[in-house]
């Protein structure tokens, strides 16, 4: 069996630097959706590609937003998302 601590890396070896500072964490993402600033029966569109990708987008927002809740529904312009409590 080949062993798996001599085989190269396919780019090729990979170097170890030492002693490079960690660089300072950024001071918040600016976020693309208004989720914190909306109120009950606010809504915007979403740019999400699939269903899927907005309910998810919807529960995280929800959980992070808390007590908030959101919900979507698919329109003939794309995901809406409605802030329902």
């Amino acid at each position: 069996m080949e062993n798996r601590m001599t085989k190269e890396h396919p780019r090729g070896p990979i170097q170890i630097d030492k002693q490079i500072p960690i660089p300072e964490k950024r001071a918040g993402v600016p976020q693309m959706c208004p989720w914190a600033k909306m109120d009950v029966g606010d809504s915007f569109l979403l740019n999400a590609k699939t269903g899927a990708n907005a309910s998810a987008a919807c529960r995280v927002a929800g959980q992070r937003n808390a007590p908030r809740k959101f919900t979507y529904r698919t329109t003939a312009e794309g995901y809406r998302v409605w802030r329902v409590a």
